[in-house]
């Protein structure tokens, strides 16, 4: 493996990367200019990407290494065309650091550690709860198939009929065929649902709750007592068994053995598999017969009313075990430049950097990290560019969020010019979303569905109001947003909103609050920065209306170039060092 794959790529191909050029671009270029295959540079891109991203680099470095092999200067003639490119080489500014400006790498690595598996939220409660509903209703589900899959109940028989009739053997050979192949497919999409990193523990419990049910029907004389082995049965219920696994067969074939671990089995592509397919009809074939069941009951007049209440908290429960998708929908509101894709970035970062499931960016995001690992010091800037006018850029990134039961997440930040955030809540405020074919429309409708908001208080904009003064039409006192805010909340009733305020570090330059320190409470710092922004009668209005008493503090450690202007501050490995990011990320654990 070596040591450091993008030093050993410009060393192989003697072709300097360029100041603006994204690692994809860089690569590309190189492998276009080498005659690198596509498919070799494509993968070569994936393992350098992933290595700049993961806190431990990937072990499987064959196509990186092939691609080297292609770089033979003398061969490709490599180095008589970097001689021809002209380069511009830029002086590194002399920067002055912030004082005191720390980052919290040691509460990082703390705040990291409760991330293993995504945002986690109240899970240990939802997890005894659903653990609960199991242990209480599955016995009582088995009790009602026990007394109505039985001879005499009128739609088993009339059942068992068409099934003598359709294979054509005696009756109890029928019933123990059909029986024995359906208890094989269940055993399948069981087995995937298990195989399922995103649902091992709703396959234990469903594991739990069919055996609760054997047992009760067990001991009620139905089902399992009544089959007897034979090549027959046999047969038929690896023949089950084969069915249910074959449902998913395309994804059983592209796990990666070599990546694969028992507890994480890995694709080809480096992703995890997700059995939709046979999750649904494991879900779908538990509905069935508990339903068929009940009705059944109802038809013989045996039901109890402690079967439908066992029933639908039973069906309830299962269907939210195959759910995929969070309910949840995050998306970030901000005045232009407030750093709405930077504080997307800086959430990416955090999971991108921490153990667990890694983030999905969109790619306007994904060009965003891929600058990030361009940064050097002394070329210090920031890694994703204004928006224009006229456009509409959306930062956003898939996440599997949850331990005991994750889900797909998603989190979006719209960057768009300031002059429409005025338009967005003049369409909210008439009632017109939709009837807006510009980018005012595009935003008011995503912000519309959007569950939870993340509305941004930017501080720049309070302690340098100058530097926005070109993004009103008059001299009066640059917005914040809070009026368009407040229009905005009126008239949309979202399930939570939360307050982040960025670029804190300029509170921390101007002596405003103090930095957190290395090892110290993040807490304190958090309600420092709270009580001097809430003491502005603008901002505790927009607390009181959402809700909300604490402001969440985020930032980059930053150095000062001039009097106004901060670039990125990096650590040794030329790494951007976002603060209070992870902080962020337990306040929204915490509230799913």
């Amino acid at each position: 493996m070596v040591s450091d794959p993008l030093t050993e790529l410009r060393s192989a191909s003697d072709i300097p990367k360029r100041d603006e050029e994204t690692l994809r671009e860089y690569v590309r270029r190189v492998g276009e200019v080498a005659g690198v295959p596509q498919d070799t540079v494509e993968d070569s891109i994936e393992y350098l990407a992933r290595w700049q991203y993961a806190r431990d680099p990937p072990e499987d470095d064959g196509a990186f290494m092939t691609f080297l092999r292609e770089l033979d200067g003398e061969n490709h003639g490599l180095k008589e065309v970097v001689d021809s490119e002209e380069t511009v080489e830029i002086d590194a500014p002399d920067l002055e650091p912030v004082p005191e400006l720390q980052p919290l790498r040691a509460e990082r690595r703390e705040t990291r550690s409760d991330f293993k598996s995504g945002l986690q939220g109240s899970e240990p409660r939802g997890l005894l709860l659903r653990f609960l509903v199991i242990v209480a209703t599955a016995p009582v589900i088995g009790w009602l198939i026990g007394r109505v899959w039985v001879p005499g109940v009128p739609i088993y028989d009339r059942g068992l009929e068409l099934v003598v009739a359709l294979l054509g053997l005696a009756v109890e050979p029928a019933i123990e065929l059909v029986s024995v192949f359906g208890l094989g497919l269940y055993a399948g999409l069981l087995a995937l649902l298990l195989l399922d990193v995103t649902k091992r523990v709703q396959g234990m419990l469903l594991l739990l709750a069919s055996l609760l049910v054997l047992g009760v029907t067990t001991a009620m004389g139905v089902f399992l007592p009544n089959l007897e082995l034979t090549w027959l049965n046999v047969v038929a219920g690896i023949g089950g068994l084969l069915v249910g696994l074959l449902v998913e067969f395309d994804q059983l074939l592209r796990i990666d053995r070599a990546a694969s671990r028992v507890r994480r089995p890995t694709l080809d592509d480096g992703t995890v598999p997700e059995f939709r397919t046979a999750a649904w009809l494991l879900f779908g074939v538990i509905a069935l017969l508990t339903l068929a069941s009940l009705g059944q009951a109802v038809t013989a007049g045996l039901v109890r009313v402690w079967d439908v209440a066992a029933a639908g908290a039973f069906l309830v429960t299962g269907y939210q075990f195959v759910q995929y998708e969070s309910e949840t929908g995050y998306m970030i509101l901000g005045p232009a430049r407030a750093g709405k894709s930077m504080l997307t970035l800086g959430l990416c970062l955090e999971l991108v950097t921490a153990d667990g499931p890694r983030p999905n960016p969109n790619d306007y995001l994904q060009r965003g990290l891929e600058r990030v690992s361009n940064l050097t010091p002394g070329e210090e800037r920031w890694p994703i560019p204004s928006t224009p006018p006229d456009e509409l850029s959306v930062a956003s990134f898939e996440v599997i969020a949850g331990y005991y039961f994750p889900r797909r997440l998603e989190l979006t930040a719209l960057d768009y010019a300031g002059q429409h955030l005025e338009r967005v809540a003049q369409l909210f405020e008439q009632g017109t979303i939709g009837e807006d074919e510009g980018v005012p429309g595009e935003v008011a409708e995503l912000i519309s569905e959007g569950d939870t908001l993340l509305v941004l208080l930017d501080v720049e904009r309070l302690e340098y109001p100058g530097k926005f003064r070109e993004d009103v039409a008059t001299d009066e006192s640059i917005s914040w947003g809070l009026d368009q805010y407040a229009t905005i909340l009126q008239n949309h009733d979202p399930e939570d909103v939360v307050v982040v305020a960025t670029k804190c570090d300029i509170l921390i330059d101007r002596g405003h609050v103090d930095a957190p320190a290395v090892g110290g409470s993040y807490e304190d710092f958090r309600e420092g920065v709270t009580d001097h922004l809430a003491s502005r009668p603008d901002v505790q209005e927009l607390l009181d209306m959402v809700g909300e008493s604490t402001i969440h503090p985020v930032y980059y450690a930053t150095k000062r170039r001039g009097e106004d202007e901060y670039v990125p501050r990096l650590d040794e490995q030329g790494n951007l060092m976002p603060v209070g990011y992870g902080q962020l990320l337990a306040e929204l654990r915490r509230r799913q």
